[in-house]
């Protein structure tokens, strides 16, 4: 409730007049929901003077009741609900104000409920591996496994139909994983899959030998490429590395001389491995001796420098 009042150049004002400022802020969701044991009603808690509606999956209202001063409030199904449903509860004041929506899940008195709910969908993985997010039957209890079956995440769907979890360990080597979503009668849907973002790079390759300074041969992460670089960084060999684990390259050209060379391995998904250096052998033979000469006698043998023979031959001439 607001107090206006006029106030003229000299000061003088006019008696107040009241006027109420409108209410644009909704209550907050139910809480504390609980369904009796038959079905039949709805309990919990909500803002004191707003109304309370109980919904089914497909929108249709069950019932609903005005809150009292307690804030707690009891409301009549009608149908009952008795075989697992998924109820949603929202409040509305009297400024037509409406929260967000609950959920609570029925009793399945008669084990009638046997529909499991629809595999999960809009699978996500986020914040490099650490976080699933997706949509599915809200209430349903989520459970993601990782390709060796074991189970990194479990969490609740919410009431608006989406759901994000935090992924232990977090998964960033590309693999696949599945998830499942079960209601509250046990039943389990097909699993929903996501394949992660591969974010680790290879090791480094093993076992390295080189063959008359053309052939490399080695072992590596199977399908990742296989790069070598000369010293000044150029690419003088590629390869790929079998299911085995084996490759097998030619370089061109040939390192024969105990060259330094670059060797790193790249997965399909960029990611390379820590550069490894490996030395080639030296097999070449030094160039032959020349310019050799006898001494006298026949006693010193020695190499004559070829400048001074040139310059010797410049002179005779």
């Amino acid at each position: 409730m607001l107090d206006v009042v006029a106030i003229d150049d000299t000061g003088l004002s006019s008696l107040p007049a009241q006027i109420t400022a409108p209410d644009i802020t909704a209550p907050a969701a139910p809480s504390e929901l609980a369904v009796s044991a038959n079905g039949t009603v709805v309990t919990g808690r909500a803002e004191p003077g707003s109304t309370v509606r109980i919904l089914a999956a497909d929108g249709t209202e069950l019932g609903s009741a005005l809150v009292g001063p307690t804030g707690v409030f009891s409301i009549t199904l009608d149908p009952p609900q008795i075989d697992g449903e998924v109820l949603q509860a929202t409040a509305t004041d009297a400024a037509g104000n409406t929260s967000v929506a609950s959920s609570v899940t029925a009793p399945d008195i008669d084990g009638g409920d046997t529909t499991p709910p629809d595999a999960p969908v809009d699978l996500v993985i986020g914040l490099a591996g650490h976080q699933l997010t997706g949509r599915g039957e809200a209430g349903t209890s989520v459970q993601v496994r990782d390709a060796a079956g074991n189970v990194l995440a479990t969490g609740t769907v919410g009431a608006d139909g989406t759901f994000l979890l935090t992924l232990d360990p977090a998964v960033i080597d590309g693999s696949t994983l599945q998830v499942t979503l079960t209601d509250a009668a046990g039943n389990v849907s097909q699993p929903g899959s996501v394949t992660s973002q591969d974010l680790l790079p290879p090791a480094q390759p093993t076992d390295l030998a080189l063959a008359e300074g053309v052939t490399l041969t080695g072992r590596g992460e199977p399908g990742a490429t296989v790069q070598v670089r000369d010293a000044a960084g150029n690419v003088i060999g590629t390869g790929l590395v079998g299911a085995d684990g084996n490759f097998s390259l030619t370089l061109s050209p040939a390192q024969a001389n105990g060259e330094a060379l670059d060797i790193r391995l790249v997965d399909a998904a960029g990611n390379s491995s820590t550069p490894l250096q490996f030395d080639a052998p030296d097999i070449t033979p030094p160039d032959a001796v020349s310019n050799i000469v006898v001494g006298a006698g026949g006693l010193v043998l020695k190499q004559l420098d070829p400048t001074a023979i040139r310059c010797a031959g410049y002179h005779s001439a």
